[in-house]
């Protein structure tokens, strides 16, 4: 809820007031977790919040694509789109373009989980980012603690998630360039 809370916050302060929720499987929990937080993002800043403005489906490329073109057809006064991750952000980015339309001058876009691809796509993805090597760590800690004492419940842990700008929500943020991917590379 909050990494959701920190996409929204960013969007905001952009000035979007129209942003809308491209999300996965809502069978999922992390899903759930994800389109409640937007509902009170919305509910808490005093922005319409329909059933609409949430568009579930599968954590995909195809999802991102068709709902961009669905957003664009049916509620075209849309500013911003944050997407429950970034294969489903990428599907998007591809509708907008197909259609016209420039990131982040005519929609910004902002995703979730912060892939590698993140960096490298045109424009660059802004996206939330998961300390996954901490989480690893302490889920393998957490592991061998309830292995050697069986009878303990294993704690819930929350970890701080950051988020990385790039240019598919702000335009004054530098391009990709290939020293990122590949230090001391020709191109820098």
């Amino acid at each position: 809820a909050a990494s959701t809370r920190l996409a929204l916050e960013h969007l905001f302060a952009l000035g979007h007031r129209e942003i809308r929720c491209i999300s996965g499987d809502p069978q999922n929990r992390n899903t759930r977790l994800r389109t409640e937080a937007f509902r009170r993002f919305l509910r808490q800043h005093r922005l319409p919040c329909p059933e609409t403005h949430i568009l579930p489906g599968a954590y995909s490329l195809q999802h991102g694509y068709t709902s961009a073109l669905r957003l664009l057809d049916e509620q075209p006064a849309v500013t911003a789109v944050f997407c429950g991750d970034d294969m489903i952000a990428f599907g998007a980015m591809a509708g907008f373009r197909a259609r016209g339309r420039r990131i982040p001058d005519d929609i910004a876009v902002v995703g979730f989980m912060n892939d590698p691809l993140a960096g490298v796509v045109d424009p660059g993805l802004t996206s939330i980012q998961y300390p996954m090597q901490d989480m690893g760590r302490r889920a393998f800690e957490t592991f061998l603690r309830v292995r050697k004492h069986p009878g303990r419940s294993a704690p819930q842990e929350y970890l701080p998630t950051t988020l990385v700008v790039r240019r598919s929500t702000d335009p004054t943020v530098a391009p990709f360039t290939s020293s990122e991917l590949i230090p001391n590379s020709p191109n820098t």
